[in-house]
C-alpha cells in the first residue's frame, strides 16, 4: 500500500501529462508494465527510485513483485467486503428448511419419502380430488 502511494507521488506529474490515471499507472508500475513505463517518460533517476521502492516492498513483504501486488489487491477486496457485505443470520424458516431438506435427501430416507409423496399424490388424484370432480361431471 504504501509503495503505491509512493510511486504515486513520484510519476503523478507524469501520469497527468500522459492523461492516465495515477494509481493505474502506479499500480502498473508496480507490477513492471513496460508501456506503461514508456509512455510515462521517466526519467532515469525516477526509474532508479522506482526500482528502489519495489525491492523495498519486496523485501518488506517477503514476496515478489507480482505476488505483492496480488496480496495487495486481495488485502484491499477483503478489506471492503468485510466493511461492505451484511451476512445475514440464519432464520427460522431457514433452518427448518435445512431439516426438511435432510431427512427428504438423507441417505436412507429420500426414497421412502419419495414414495410416500408419490402414494399421497396418487391417492388424492384418483380418491379426493377425482371423485369429486366425477361427481360434478
Amino acid at each position: 500500500h504504501r509503495c503505491l502511494h509512493a510511486i504515486m507521488h513520484l510519476i503523478e506529474d507524469h501520469a497527468k501529462a500522459a492523461r492516465i490515471p495515477v494509481r493505474f499507472a502506479a499500480a502498473k508500475l508496480a507490477e513492471g508494465d513496460q508501456l506503461i513505463m514508456d509512455s510515462l517518460n521517466l526519467d532515469q533517476n525516477e526509474k532508479e527510485m522506482l526500482e528502489h521502492i519495489v525491492k523495498q516492498m519486496e523485501t518488506e513483504r517477503g514476496l515478489d513483485r507480482a505476488a505483492a501486488i496480488a496480496h495487495m489487491r486481495f488485502d484491499f477486496i477483503e478489506k471492503v467486503c468485510d466493511e461492505t457485505v451484511v451476512k445475514p443470520k440464519e432464520s427460522k424458516e431457514h433452518l427448518r428448511s435445512m431439516k426438511i431438506d435432510k431427512i427428504l435427501t438423507g441417505k436412507y430416507t429420500a426414497i421412502p419419502c419419495f414414495i410416500g409423496i408419490m402414494g399421497l399424490v396418487f391417492f388424492l388424484t384418483f380418491s379426493v380430488i377425482g371423485a369429486f370432480l366425477q361427481n360434478i361431471l
